[in-house]
């Protein structure tokens, strides 16, 4: 009887684990309020974010091995991450006053890095990946670079960014 105790204490752990998120506030009322339409709106249609501080990051991933970092320090961010196929890799950092991001990859072994260091700046960033072997990397953000907009399609290619 005593192993059989030790035992289930030993599995019960096991089974325990803890998940953290960010908590925003706005984004829980409107919820709340049967209003998550107008989330769901903000988030797939890239909206402006509406007043106030609203956070929302979504990332979807269909595929083996996919990965995705995403960093923000914002008051104001709107970042959807969509990733189809397999070996994807997406890793940004933000820390800039608001962002909004859209960053899609359809296809295997795909690449994307941003890096956005600008506490004072915003940012609009829609980059896209749709073949095999594509690799963008993206540092910095000015005027001529904040809202470019890149599609890269086929197969084994790299395009690099450096802007300050």
């Amino acid at each position: 009887m005593k192993n059989f105790f030790h035992i289930i204490l030993f599995i019960i752990p096991l089974g325990v684990f803890s998940c953290f998120s960010q908590n925003n506030t706005l984004a829980n009322e409107l919820i709340e309020n049967n209003q998550l339409s107008l989330l769901t709106t903000i988030a797939n249609n890239r909206l402006p974010l509406p007043n106030g501080s609203l956070n929302i990051s979504q990332v979807n991933q269909v595929g083996i091995d996919n990965d995705a970092t995403v960093t923000i320090t914002a008051r104001r961010s709107n970042v959807l991450v969509d990733q189809k196929g397999n070996n994807n890799l997406i890793d940004v950092s933000y820390n800039v006053t608001e962002v909004s991001a859209n960053l899609i990859q359809n296809g295997n072994d795909n690449i994307i890095t941003e890096t956005v260091n600008n506490p004072a700046g915003s940012v609009t960033s829609n980059l896209s990946q749709f073949g095999n072997n594509l690799e963008i990397n993206k540092i910095g953000a000015n005027n001529i670079s904040n809202s470019l907009q890149i599609n890269m399609q086929g197969a084994d290619k790299t395009i690099t960014i450096i802007s300050f």
